[in-house]
């Protein structure tokens, strides 16, 4: 099982006035090393324009995990 090294706490999220920009974890797992990933809020969606299950807006389903990465990220750099 792979298992979180931070020192975050999710459960404080509540806390925060605004969202945070970065997130970093350092997580253990075989394919993970030992490095720290830093998570980037990429763009903000309200609750009622995403399928709280897939984790997908209407125009995103059926993508792929890496489809969808390609899209954020190209949609960033136009920024």
């Amino acid at each position: 099982m792979t298992v979180t090294k931070s020192d975050f706490d999710p459960t404080v999220l509540g806390q925060y006035e605004d969202p945070p920009a970065l997130l970093h974890f350092q997580w253990e797992g075989k394919r993970c090393g030992n490095s720290v990933f830093r998570y980037v809020l990429a763009e903000i969606i309200e609750p009622n324009e995403i399928n709280a299950r897939t984790k997908r807006t209407e125009d995103e389903a059926g993508m792929t995990e890496e489809e969808l990465w390609e899209r954020m990220i190209n949609n960033l750099r136009e920024e």
